[in-house]
């Protein structure tokens, strides 16, 4: 095989995650029977289609534990072809089910899949690329479908997989019922069957499905049913009755680590008097107006023109409050004069920009009742609104959504969340206004109080399931029901240790209830997502499940080997004992390596460059096609006369003192180095658009050059640049933060905006995303140092008036560097120079605030100060970049001539992408410093667009009177030289 395997779920996929949650209540509570599903396949291509391998055997095996089971599918797959192949299999899941597990046949043993953090997996996925290798890829689809490519497939030879899900029984008017699907359209040569009810409180039966004559029979403390066939065809999915479930509500098991789990299903049959609330005199709407939103709104407004016309003919009043990436001013209409205009204004929004929910604001006032139109996804900016007034009933009908989110909002208000996808218009209609019964809170004796879940107001509908942690022999929970903030009725539950039984099933049910709840505020909580996929063995947002098939493999990422496969797992223990005692010499070894190459720069930084007045660089031919640490043809002059050093620019101790008068003073001159950017111009037809229309109908050109040009970054790029260009920044903000809209979790596009943002100033909106780059490419220093400069500079503009949050972000800031200088990367050799120069340069103004520990050995402190200081940085992995200035003197300084006579220095050449490639000197020679930059070329497989470049331009690099310029640009073909601008001495 030679290739790992990976499940992913990502926050891009969030609807999935929180929708899985979501069907977990609908599942438990819904009284129709479930759709069937289609059978899994493999599928191959074959003379450019798609066709289904044979599928030969099957066994399942399902144990169902009160009103949770675990279903565990093998299934293997023949290819009858001359030829291997690489295929996908799609196995769809039952409502409200969640994968538990997933295992590949290896050398003709099934190896598990290991939970681990989703960026390692990436990680693995990636470096397995770099390798020349096209690893498989197992990931989330949109309906619930559970999707892995396999490979290879050998020639008339077998694959088996195996996956296991976790899913809830299904309350129908019959009662509690378990569906397995089992429509299988052809033949399979070997299909074994076993279904397991553990203590069931009364005899299970079969009402429909599955092979004839199954029936269960009492094996140990449970009911077992099993079946073996040979050329069976299947049709019907099996459905089992689960008699007299209410009556054992309270179900226990201990989990191998002796930690003892309870989960508690209440049959809610008490009934509320739930009559609406009078009509409403006042009203909040708030509509996403995002671009994600762009075309979901049918349905919704629908409903909303539904519930306007039923308000008859009494005054109310809406407040309107649109919002995208920031909230519009709030407008009134007075109802029912002003329905058609209120009605006119919604279906004439214009959806645009990012989503930031945190943006909105409570109107003005004491309002009845809050209808909030979102899909409550926050890619910009702010997620957690503040309370808004009033009961909150939370609508949404896109395909994509942060249902979790959307329901917290609503339940937290005594309103409720109306999904149009699950829920009809007219059932929604019915449910805004009433009161519905709801789960308030539990109270827990002998219990762990924080174990507890749900904790938040969940709505109940028939069906009622909590879980938690059991601390003694006997705990008992109180369960509160009731409307609105009042408690209607409530039940208690006894849990006794000596009911338990032994299993993993109520440990995971209790891990996903847990993860619904986190699943509100994602961004939030995506460190605690992440250790709690790793800890109970399940897939969120923050882990995947990996499988490797060599030792080395599982050695050279740190991930254990599944707990199944016990030698594996020995030999990887012991070679990871090894490799730590490796690790601590390589620690040593890196601390030396890094003195080593600050010693080589302070060096530099000392040095004394000479060279006479007015000198020009006579030679500055460079051999054509040179590459890569080539020296340039021509010959160095010789050091001039000890007369022409006292007129010589850079010769004189005048530049050592200039450092130090710098820092006293704050200017070295009068006026001070001038540096000119070139304006950013790119010849695209939408920009002439823009320019050649009027001022007024500017924003309705560029709504309109969208719907051509919308699918690329670089329009909403170079729009965002021209209106802020033409004075119109809020709207120039809005047309970035559409970046965010694209896609949640694209770094490099991230990286993009969030340059930008601090390009424009809005530090804290940088800061954000910087911090989700960080998390989905920790494996790469710019990360760290990204977000470390941009944390200085809100310290910089904060340390005056908000010393706490300046020491704060300094001190973030230095940690962040002191990880890339310390830390050991896979590519990006030497940028650790560059991180210590940039922490050096901090520490000073945080001492000044109180920060005394370093955060690096001692020896690594020297702060340098500089002339100038040119830092390039790109988005695209796997690209070359290059800078190149030409000094006054007509000498070029770039990657192959890297010293120049006046002490230029460009960094270490980075030819996969990213950078940084700095320039720098430290005593400037007077005259023009020309900055220009060239794509040299891509070794990615795919690029998509342009590389978007962000240059900063520093002038008195490290002193008082330091200041930065910046700016973005985007370079479209390989070879391509672009002048970006000057600074002149």
């Amino acid at each position: 095989m030679h290739k790992p395997l990976i499940l992913l779920a990502s926050l891009a996929s969030l609807s999935v995650a929180t929708d899985v949650a979501m069907a977990q209540r609908v599942a438990s509570t819904t009284l129709r029977r479930p759709r069937p599903l289609p059978p899994p396949a493999l599928m191959v291509r074959q003379q450019k289609k798609s066709v289904p391998l044979q599928l030969t055997k099957v066994a399942i095996r399902a144990k169902v534990v009160g009103h949770l089971a675990e279903t565990e599918v093998t299934m293997t797959f023949y290819n009858p072809n001359r030829r291997r192949h690489e295929g996908d299999l799609y196995f769809p899941l039952p409502e409200g089910s969640t994968v538990s597990g997933y295992a590949l046949d290896v050398k003709g043993m099934m190896v598990d899949g290991v939970v681990v953090e989703k960026d390692r997996a990436r990680q693995v996925f990636e470096a397995e690329v770099r390798k020349g290798i096209d690893p498989g890829l197992v990931e989330w689809t949109k309906g619930r479908n559970f999707k892995t490519r396999i490979f290879p497939i050998p020639p008339r030879g077998t694959r088996t997989v195996r996956v296991s899900y976790v899913s809830e029984v299904v309350q129908t008017r019959r009662g509690a019922v378990y569906y397995l699907p089992l429509s299988y359209r052809k033949k399979v040569k070997r299909l074994s069957l076993r279904v397991e009810v553990v203590k069931a409180a009364a005899k299970p039966t079969v009402l429909a499905g599955g092979p004839r004559g199954l029936r269960f029979g009492a094996w140990r403390d449970s009911f077992v049913a099993k079946a073996t066939l040979k050329n069976v065809k299947l049709t019907k999915d099996l459905q089992v009755a689960l008699p007299r479930l209410e009556r054992r509500p309270v179900r226990v098991e201990q989990a191998d680590d002796g930690t003892v789990y309870f989960s508690i299903r209440d049959v809610v049959t008490h009934q509320v008097a739930g009559t609406k609330k009078a009509k409403p005199r006042k009203i909040a709407l708030y509509w996403d107006a995002s671009l994600s939103r762009k075309g979901a709104h049918a349905k919704e407004l629908k409903l909303l023109e539904r519930y306007l016309a039923g308000l008859g003919q009494q005054g109310v009043q809406v407040q309107l409050v649109v919002f995208r990436n920031a909230a519009e001013r709030t407008r009134r209409f007075e109802l029912p004069a002003g329905r058609k205009a209120l009605l006119s204004a919604l279906r004439g929004v214009s959806y645009d920009g990012g989503t930031q929910v945190g943006a909105v604001k409570r109107v003005r006032g004491k309002v009845d009742l809050v209808l909030f139109f979102s899909d409550g996804i926050s890619s910009f900016g702010k997620e957690k609104p503040p309370k808004l007034g009033g009961a909150v009933y939370a609508i949404n009908d896109g395909a994509v959504a942060n249902h979790a989110f959307l329901k917290y909002l609503a339940l937290r208000s005594g309103g409720a969340y109306l999904n149009l996808k699950r829920v009809s218009v007219a059932a929604a209609l019915r449910s805004i206004g009433r009161e519905a019964l709801s789960f308030i809170s539990a109270e827990a004796r002998g219990v762990a109080a924080e174990s507890v879940y749900p904790r938040l107001r969940t709505p109940v509908h028939g069906t009622f399931t909590l879980a938690g942690k059991l601390k003694g022999k006997v705990g008992q929970v109180t369960v509160r029901y009731g409307v609105g903030q009042r408690v209607t009725h409530q039940r208690t539950f006894t849990i006794r240790r000596t009911e338990v039984i032994k299993g993993d099933l109520l440990r995971r049910d209790w891990a996903q209830k847990r993860l619904e709840e986190l699943l509100v505020f994602p961004e939030r909580n995506q460190d605690a997502m992440t250790e709690l996929g790793k800890a109970y063995g399940i897939v969120t947002p923050g882990t995947s499940l990996l499988v490797l098939e060599r030792l080395s493999q599982y050695v050279e990422h740190e991930v254990r080997p599944p707990a199944s496969w016990v030698s594996m797992r020995k030999k990887y223990d012991a070679a990871m004992a090894r490799k730590k005692l490796a690790q601590k010499k390589k620690e040593r070894s890196k601390l030396k390596r890094v003195l080593a190459l600050w010693k080589s720069r302070v060096a530099w930084w000392k040095k004394r460059y000479k060279y006479p007045k007015n000198f020009r660089y006579r030679d500055r031919s460079v051999a054509k096609g040179a590459r890569r640490r080539r020296r340039p043809s021509a010959r160095r002059p010789r050091p001039p006369r000890l007369q022409a050093l006292r007129r010589a620019n850079g010769g004189s101790a005048r530049h050592e003192e200039a450092d130090a008068r710098a820092g006293k003073k704050g200017k070295r001159k009068a006026g001070g180095p001038q540096v000119k950017i070139k304006a950013w111009d790119p010849k695209t037809p939408y920009l002439a658009a823009l320019k050649a229309a009027p001022a007024r109908r500017r924003y309705a050109v560029y709504l309109q050059q969208r719907d051509k040009h919308g699918q690329a970054p670089a329009f909403y790029l170079d729009c965002a640049h021209y209106f802020r260009r033409v004075k119109q920044r809020r709207l120039a903000l809005r047309i970035l933060s559409n970046l965010a809209e694209l896609e949640l979790a694209n770094p490099a596009l991230l990286r993009v905006l969030a340059h930008r943002l601090a390009q424009v100033g809005q530090l804290d909106l940088s800061i954000a995303v910087f911090e989700k780059v960080r998390k989905l490419r920790p494996e790469e220093p710019q990360s760290f140092r990204d977000l470390a400069l941009v944390l200085e500079r809100r310290a910089d503009r904060s340390r005056r008036r908000r010393r706490r949050r300046a020491r704060a972000d300094y001190g973030r800031a230095m940690a962040l560097l002191s990880k890339v200088v310390m830390n050991k990367w896979q590519r990006f050799d030497e940028i650790e120079v560059i991180a210590l120069t940039e922490l050096n340069n901090m520490l000073p103004k945080a001492r000044r605030l109180g920060l005394r520990k370093l955060p690096v050995d001692r020896r690594l402190i020297k702060r340098l100060t500089m002339d100038v200081r040119i830092v390039m940085t790109w988005d695209a992995d796997l690209t070359d970049m290059d800078l190149h200035v030409v000094e006054p003197s007509g000498e070029e300084a770039y990657y192959s001539h890297n010293r120049t006579t006046i002490g230029g220095l460009v960094s270490r050449d980075f030819t996969q992408g990213y950078g940084p490639e700095v320039y720098a000197v430290r005593r400037a020679m007077r005259g023009r410093y020309r900055i220009r930059t060239k794509y040299f070329g891509s070794s990615a497989a795919k690029l998509s667009g342009g590389v978007t470049l962000q240059v900063d331009i520093y002038t008195n690099y490290g002193r008082r009177n330091q200041k930065r310029r910046s700016l973005t640009l985007r370079l479209t073909k390989r070879k391509e030289t672009f002048d970006v601008g000057s600074i002149r001495f």
